[in-house]
């Protein structure tokens, strides 16, 4: 049996359907190792911001977009 959901429950299923899809295509594109220390990710974050939201690589980094500010805004050459 199929089963029936509501409008609201089909938007929420569909949203975060299309935020996994996004999750995963930045990490198929991570052509390095997954990187392991806060600097690591801080430098990924920097090389693919071109490509994906800055919001979107500190979700799937798992590190705070306010961190990653704050790393960026020393490291400014």
């Amino acid at each position: 049996m199929i089963p029936v959901y509501s409008k609201e429950e089909a938007a929420r299923i569909v949203n975060q359907n299309k935020r996994l899809d996004e999750e995963n295509q930045v990490l198929r594109s991570m052509e390095k190792a997954f990187p392991k220390t806060l600097h690591e990710k801080f430098q990924m974050i920097e090389e693919m911001k071109s490509f994906f939201s800055i919001e979107l690589l500190c979700r799937v980094l798992e590190v705070n977009r306010s961190s990653y500010y704050k790393w960026n805004k020393k490291h400014i050459i």
